[in-house]
């Protein structure tokens, strides 16, 4: 496991509405264990490597749009 129980609540607070379900449906588990792993209850590489995928597109289309305001 990379990310401590600090930064998994960071990425929580930071992650657009609906990402924890898109996570979910995508790894075919519930929305709760997503939630469960990024409040630092449990643990799960694949939960993480999911989180870590979504949370850097995320931080990758927020660079673009602050680009275009910016400009």
């Amino acid at each position: 496991m990379y990310l401590s129980k600090e930064e998994r609540l960071r990425i929580k607070n930071e992650l657009p509405h609906g990402t924890q379900a898109s996570i979910a449906n995508s790894l075919g588990i519930s929305r709760a264990a997503v939630n469960k792993y990024l409040n630092g209850n449990s643990a799960s590489v694949d939960i993480e490597e999911e989180v870590i995928k979504e949370y850097k597109k995320f931080k990758i289309k927020r660079e673009e749009v602050k680009k275009l305001f910016n400009e």
